[in-house]
């Protein structure tokens, strides 16, 4: 019996094993950034609060607490966006440095294959998935993990545990989308995965062809094949886009 192989993403993910102190710094600013732009619409319902009921019982203005709603609006926001950004940037460094590590022991396990092997492989194919492989891992970390589920399931946590002090049947009103979120987005990886992995295949036959006529170049100059070259070069770009 074969063994199961572990799944995409915990693949990927095994990748930043030795990243764990940075892992934990970008957790930190996330979830210290989604949480002051979670605590936004509370200030800012204290302050409607305050205005309407000054509205409907006219009197002294509150300047005092209207003041401190104010600045702790403009405070969560610079905090938030703050922290954000640099979780952006911090993770764009970390992600680049693993992809790069990733590309050069790729390259390096490449030249150390044996002879016989270069012999019969197209190195524009290997050199080609080599590329898109460094896109993918840097895709699937940055932009699905790193934007699109740890930022919104923070906020979705952290908007449930504050409801959950204000009511409980409304945060678990909250809680019942939650599964089909989840089911959502492992679909959603899923043909995430399955069009990346199309796309790679598309660009890596593009990346063969190019090698292989930069390679010849003299002998499609010599046979008057230039514009031939660059339209089936057209055709495959657009069927890889198409996927």
């Amino acid at each position: 019996m074969t063994n199961k192989q572990p799944s995409t993403l915990l693949r990927v993910l095994l990748y930043l094993k030795h990243r764990k102190k940075t892992i934990v710094f970008l957790l930190v600013l996330i979830t210290i950034s989604q949480f002051a732009s979670i605590l936004v619409p509370f200030v800012s319902r204290t302050l409607i609060d305050t205005l309407t009921k000054f509205i409907s019982h006219p009197g002294v203005l509150p300047w005092q607490t209207l003041s401190y709603c104010a600045l702790g609006i403009l405070g969560l926001s610079v905090i938030s966006s703050m922290l954000h950004s640099n979780y952006n940037y911090h993770l764009f460094v970390m992600v680049t440095k693993v992809e790069d590590d990733l590309r050069s022991k790729a390259f390096e396990k490449y030249l150390q294959l044996h002879s016989l092997f270069h012999h019969s492989a197209s190195s524009g194919q290997i050199i080609g998935r080599i590329e898109r492989g460094g896109v993918s891992f840097y895709t699937i970390i940055f932009d699905l993990i790193g934007q699109a589920i740890i930022p919104p399931l923070i906020i979705f946590f952290g908007a449930f545990i504050a409801l959950l002090y204000e009511n409980v049947w409304v945060a678990l009103a909250v809680l019942i989308p939650f599964p089909i979120y989840l089911l959502a987005t492992h679909h959603i990886a899923n043909k995430i995965y399955q069009t990346e992995q199309q796309s790679n295949d598309a660009f890596e036959t593009i990346s063969k062809e190019l090698y292989d006529v930069a390679g010849n170049v003299l002998t499609v100059k010599k046979f008057s094949q230039e514009e031939i070259e660059t339209k089936n070069h057209q055709r495959l770009m657009i069927n890889a886009r198409e996927i």
